[in-house]
Protein backbone atom coordinates (compact mmCIF):
# COMPACT_ATOMS: atom_id res chain seq x y z
CA UNK A 1 0.00 0.00 0.00
CA UNK A 2 1.45 3.30 -1.12
CA UNK A 3 0.72 5.73 1.51
CA UNK A 4 0.88 9.70 0.84
CA UNK A 5 1.11 12.27 3.81
CA UNK A 6 1.09 15.69 3.23
CA UNK A 7 2.98 18.17 5.64
CA UNK A 8 3.35 21.75 5.17
CA UNK A 9 5.58 24.34 7.76
CA UNK A 10 3.84 27.37 8.95
CA UNK A 11 5.22 29.85 11.53
CA UNK A 12 4.91 29.25 15.09
CA UNK A 13 3.05 32.06 16.44
CA UNK A 14 0.05 32.64 14.30
CA UNK A 15 0.70 36.50 15.86
CA UNK A 16 2.16 37.04 12.45
CA UNK A 17 2.92 40.25 10.03
CA UNK A 18 1.48 40.19 6.50
CA UNK A 19 3.11 41.50 3.21
CA UNK A 20 1.86 44.42 1.21
CA UNK A 21 -0.30 41.49 -0.83
CA UNK A 22 -1.54 40.00 2.52
CA UNK A 23 0.73 36.80 1.93
CA UNK A 24 2.08 35.32 5.44
CA UNK A 25 5.79 37.31 5.91
CA UNK A 26 7.71 34.39 6.92
CA UNK A 27 11.14 35.90 7.27
CA UNK A 28 12.90 36.00 11.10
CA UNK A 29 9.88 33.63 12.38
CA UNK A 30 10.04 30.42 14.02
CA UNK A 31 8.63 27.90 12.07
CA UNK A 32 6.78 24.59 12.77
CA UNK A 33 5.49 21.56 11.36
CA UNK A 34 1.70 22.47 10.51
CA UNK A 35 0.12 20.15 13.91
CA UNK A 36 -2.68 18.23 12.18
CA UNK A 37 0.07 17.31 9.55
CA UNK A 38 1.86 15.63 12.14
CA UNK A 39 -1.82 14.06 13.05
CA UNK A 40 -1.84 12.72 9.82
CA UNK A 41 1.66 11.64 10.07
CA UNK A 42 0.97 10.01 13.01
CA UNK A 43 -1.91 8.07 11.56
CA UNK A 44 -0.19 7.21 8.60
CA UNK A 45 2.34 5.22 10.54
CA UNK A 46 -0.19 3.23 12.75
CA UNK A 47 -1.66 2.09 9.37
CA UNK A 48 1.65 0.87 8.10
CA UNK A 49 2.41 -0.80 11.15
CA UNK A 50 -1.06 -2.74 11.00
CA UNK A 51 -1.20 -3.15 7.37
CA UNK A 52 2.38 -2.81 5.26
CA UNK A 53 2.96 -0.51 2.54
CA UNK A 54 5.08 3.07 2.79
CA UNK A 55 5.11 6.22 3.52
CA UNK A 56 5.82 8.74 1.11
CA UNK A 57 6.06 12.18 2.78
CA UNK A 58 5.94 15.55 0.64
CA UNK A 59 6.04 19.23 1.37
CA UNK A 60 5.65 22.14 -0.81
CA UNK A 61 7.72 25.61 -0.03
CA UNK A 62 11.22 27.38 0.84
CA UNK A 63 14.19 25.71 1.71
CA UNK A 64 13.05 25.63 5.42
CA UNK A 65 10.73 22.92 4.79
CA UNK A 66 13.31 20.50 4.73
CA UNK A 67 12.86 20.04 8.60
CA UNK A 68 9.08 18.76 8.13
CA UNK A 69 10.56 16.46 5.76
CA UNK A 70 13.25 15.02 8.36
CA UNK A 71 10.49 15.09 10.65
CA UNK A 72 8.63 12.61 9.10
CA UNK A 73 11.76 10.91 8.54
CA UNK A 74 12.23 10.54 12.28
CA UNK A 75 8.33 9.48 12.51
CA UNK A 76 8.96 6.38 9.95
CA UNK A 77 8.28 7.97 6.17
CA UNK A 78 9.99 6.17 3.24
CA UNK A 79 10.15 8.35 0.69
CA UNK A 80 10.98 11.93 1.14
CA UNK A 81 9.69 14.53 -1.65
CA UNK A 82 10.75 18.52 -1.58
CA UNK A 83 8.88 20.76 -3.93
CA UNK A 84 10.78 23.63 -3.88
CA UNK A 85 10.72 26.23 -6.76
CA UNK A 86 10.29 30.31 -6.56
CA UNK A 87 7.78 29.90 -9.66
CA UNK A 88 5.10 28.74 -6.73
CA UNK A 89 5.42 31.24 -3.96
CA UNK A 90 2.29 32.93 -3.30
CA UNK A 91 0.27 30.28 -4.54
CA UNK A 92 -3.43 30.08 -2.85
CA UNK A 93 -5.01 26.98 -1.71
CA UNK A 94 -6.25 26.34 -6.05
CA UNK A 95 -2.63 26.23 -7.35
CA UNK A 96 -0.91 24.47 -3.83
CA UNK A 97 -3.84 21.48 -4.59
CA UNK A 98 -2.42 21.35 -8.49
CA UNK A 99 0.74 21.27 -7.96
CA UNK A 100 0.35 18.59 -4.72
CA UNK A 101 -2.02 16.83 -7.03
CA UNK A 102 0.72 16.59 -9.93
CA UNK A 103 3.67 15.83 -7.98
CA UNK A 104 1.84 12.81 -6.24
CA UNK A 105 0.48 11.50 -9.96
CA UNK A 106 4.06 11.92 -11.05
CA UNK A 107 5.84 10.06 -8.56
CA UNK A 108 3.79 7.05 -8.56
CA UNK A 109 0.26 7.52 -7.30
CA UNK A 110 -1.29 6.53 -4.10
CA UNK A 111 -3.79 4.24 -2.29
CA UNK A 112 -4.43 6.60 0.67
CA UNK A 113 -3.66 9.81 0.55
CA UNK A 114 -3.59 11.71 4.40
CA UNK A 115 -3.04 15.52 5.44
CA UNK A 116 -4.27 17.83 8.25
CA UNK A 117 -7.53 19.04 8.45
CA UNK A 118 -6.54 22.65 8.15
CA UNK A 119 -3.28 25.06 8.38
CA UNK A 120 -2.60 27.08 11.45
CA UNK A 121 -1.77 29.84 9.01
CA UNK A 122 -4.60 29.87 6.73
CA UNK A 123 -7.60 27.75 8.46
CA UNK A 124 -9.44 27.09 4.88
CA UNK A 125 -9.31 23.73 4.81
CA UNK A 126 -9.57 23.49 0.93
CA UNK A 127 -6.10 21.96 -0.32
CA UNK A 128 -7.52 17.91 0.74
CA UNK A 129 -10.57 18.23 -1.09
CA UNK A 130 -9.14 20.26 -3.91
CA UNK A 131 -6.58 17.52 -4.41
CA UNK A 132 -8.89 14.64 -3.93
CA UNK A 133 -11.18 16.26 -7.10
CA UNK A 134 -7.89 17.12 -9.15
CA UNK A 135 -7.04 13.11 -8.59
CA UNK A 136 -11.03 12.01 -9.11
CA UNK A 137 -10.77 9.83 -6.05
CA UNK A 138 -13.08 9.92 -2.72
CA UNK A 139 -12.35 12.14 -0.22
CA UNK A 140 -13.74 11.95 3.71
CA UNK A 141 -12.97 15.46 5.64
CA UNK A 142 -12.32 15.57 9.80
CA UNK A 143 -10.64 11.97 10.54
CA UNK A 144 -10.15 10.80 13.97
CA UNK A 145 -9.10 7.38 13.41
CA UNK A 146 -8.59 4.59 10.77
CA UNK A 147 -10.35 1.12 11.78
CA UNK A 148 -9.33 -0.66 8.79
CA UNK A 149 -8.42 -1.16 5.69
CA UNK A 150 -8.98 -4.17 3.35
CA UNK A 151 -9.71 -5.05 -0.18
CA UNK A 152 -9.66 -1.16 -1.49
CA UNK A 153 -12.16 -0.40 1.52
CA UNK A 154 -10.96 2.11 4.03
CA UNK A 155 -12.88 2.23 7.33
CA UNK A 156 -12.27 5.27 9.07
CA UNK A 157 -14.39 7.25 11.91
CA UNK A 158 -15.18 10.92 11.39
CA UNK A 159 -16.12 13.47 13.84
CA UNK A 160 -18.74 16.36 13.02
CA UNK A 161 -19.72 18.69 15.52
CA UNK A 162 -20.56 16.33 18.44
CA UNK A 163 -20.68 13.29 17.08
CA UNK A 164 -18.42 10.20 15.52
CA UNK A 165 -19.32 9.15 12.44
CA UNK A 166 -18.48 5.47 10.72
CA UNK A 167 -17.36 5.86 7.18
CA UNK A 168 -17.09 3.29 4.11
CA UNK A 169 -14.76 4.16 1.13
CA UNK A 170 -13.56 2.97 -1.25
CA UNK A 171 -9.79 3.10 -2.01
CA UNK A 172 -7.88 5.45 -2.99
CA UNK A 173 -9.17 8.07 -1.17
CA UNK A 174 -7.32 11.11 0.87
CA UNK A 175 -8.61 11.66 3.83
CA UNK A 176 -8.27 14.79 6.18
CA UNK A 177 -7.28 14.18 10.11
CA UNK A 178 -8.31 16.27 13.16
CA UNK A 179 -5.53 17.48 14.89
CA UNK A 180 -4.86 16.75 19.11
CA UNK A 181 -6.51 13.34 18.27
CA UNK A 182 -3.80 11.22 17.21
CA UNK A 183 -0.99 9.51 19.48
CA UNK A 184 2.44 10.99 18.81
CA UNK A 185 4.37 8.36 17.04
CA UNK A 186 7.26 7.26 19.46
CA UNK A 187 9.94 6.36 17.18
CA UNK A 188 12.82 3.41 17.64
CA UNK A 189 16.61 3.91 18.09
CA UNK A 190 17.06 2.00 14.33
CA UNK A 191 14.45 4.69 12.82
CA UNK A 192 15.85 7.65 14.60
CA UNK A 193 19.34 6.50 12.66
CA UNK A 194 18.55 6.48 9.62
CA UNK A 195 16.43 9.16 9.25
CA UNK A 196 19.60 11.87 9.36
CA UNK A 197 20.75 10.02 5.94
CA UNK A 198 17.49 9.22 3.93
CA UNK A 199 17.64 11.87 0.57
CA UNK A 200 15.17 14.06 0.08
CA UNK A 201 13.90 14.35 -3.51
CA UNK A 202 13.72 18.25 -5.07
CA UNK A 203 10.65 18.36 -7.48
CA UNK A 204 10.81 22.26 -9.11
CA UNK A 205 8.24 23.44 -11.89
CA UNK A 206 10.26 21.89 -14.62
CA UNK A 207 10.16 18.58 -13.12
CA UNK A 208 6.33 18.25 -12.88
CA UNK A 209 5.67 20.03 -16.14
CA UNK A 210 4.20 23.27 -14.37
CA UNK A 211 6.37 25.70 -16.07
CA UNK A 212 4.00 28.23 -17.49
CA UNK A 213 2.29 28.00 -13.18
CA UNK A 214 3.03 31.11 -11.48
CA UNK A 215 1.99 31.12 -7.72
CA UNK A 216 0.42 34.63 -7.61
CA UNK A 217 -0.42 35.32 -11.03
CA UNK A 218 -2.06 31.73 -11.59
CA UNK A 219 -4.19 31.72 -8.14
CA UNK A 220 -7.95 32.84 -8.44
CA UNK A 221 -7.93 34.03 -5.21
CA UNK A 222 -6.77 36.86 -3.94
CA UNK A 223 -7.05 38.75 0.07
CA UNK A 224 -8.24 42.28 -0.63
CA UNK A 225 -7.97 43.05 2.97
CA UNK A 226 -7.66 42.06 6.40
CA UNK A 227 -9.33 42.89 9.41
CA UNK A 228 -10.13 42.08 12.83
CA UNK A 229 -13.84 40.87 13.19
CA UNK A 230 -15.49 42.79 16.50
CA UNK A 231 -18.22 40.99 17.99
CA UNK A 232 -21.25 42.62 18.71
CA UNK A 233 -22.29 43.89 22.08
CA UNK A 234 -24.79 42.06 23.48
CA UNK A 235 -27.42 43.25 26.23
CA UNK A 236 -27.31 41.58 29.71
CA UNK A 237 -29.87 41.94 32.47
CA UNK A 238 -29.28 40.53 35.65
CA UNK A 239 -32.03 39.33 37.59
CA UNK A 240 -32.65 37.18 40.85
CA UNK A 241 -33.18 33.65 40.44
CA UNK A 242 -37.07 33.40 40.78
CA UNK A 243 -37.58 36.81 39.00
CA UNK A 244 -35.33 35.53 36.08
CA UNK A 245 -37.34 32.23 35.65
CA UNK A 246 -40.27 34.07 35.61
CA UNK A 247 -39.33 36.26 32.60
CA UNK A 248 -37.43 33.63 30.92
CA UNK A 249 -41.04 31.57 31.07
CA UNK A 250 -42.97 34.82 30.10
CA UNK A 251 -40.64 34.79 26.91
CA UNK A 252 -41.20 30.90 26.06
CA UNK A 253 -44.94 30.59 26.52
CA UNK A 254 -47.08 31.68 23.43
CA UNK A 255 -49.51 34.40 23.40
CA UNK A 256 -47.25 35.93 26.25
CA UNK A 257 -47.22 40.11 26.52
CA UNK A 258 -43.90 40.78 27.18
CA UNK A 259 -41.99 43.48 25.74
CA UNK A 260 -38.53 42.70 27.77
CA UNK A 261 -36.51 40.18 25.82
Amino acid sequence: MRIVVLVKQVPKDINVSLNPDFTVNRENIQKITNPADLSALALATDVKKRYGGEIICMTMGPSSAVSCLREAAICGANELYHICDPAFAGSDTFVTALVLSTAIRLTGGADLILCGRHAIDGETGQVGPEISVMLDISCITHITSITEVSSGILLCHRFVGYETQLFSVNMPALVTVCDFFVAPVLPSIEVMRNASSLPINILTAKDLDLVGINGRESSPTRVERVFIKERDKRKVAFFEIDEGVEKIIKNLHPGTNNNER
